[in-house]
């Protein structure tokens, strides 16, 4: 799954709609929110206090265990925040395709 379809997927997930701009920059589309015009960007991918704001909307979503597989997993606390990111994203977007799967089944 490439990262554009993660932050897709990990965005219907937390409700927030994306618009992609600069599909042809130098880092790849970036997200930002629609519903708040041309602003920030939205990348938890990058941004751990995206994954922050999320986590704390997402409960469910252990961080704690996922923090403990990066200092497993991961040498340096850069390696490490990065893993946490993806993992969290990850599932993120795993809650985002259910929930997509379902919209499709109502059809």
């Amino acid at each position: 799954m490439t990262d554009r379809e993660l932050l897709e997927l990990a965005a219907k997930a937390a409700g927030i709609k994306l618009v992609w701009l600069d599909p042809h920059g130098p880092r790849g589309a970036r997200p930002y929110h629609a519903d708040s015009g041309v602003g920030g960007g939205w990348n938890p991918l990058e941004d751990d206090g995206e994954v922050f704001r999320l986590a704390v909307a997402f409960p469910t979503i252990n961080l704690n265990n996922i923090i403990s597989e990066a200092r497993q997993v991961e040498e340096t606390a850069q390696s490490q925040r990065r893993y946490v990111r993806r993992r969290f994203v990850e599932a993120l977007a795993a809650i985002g395709a259910l929930m997509k799967e379902e919209s499709s089944n109502d059809i």
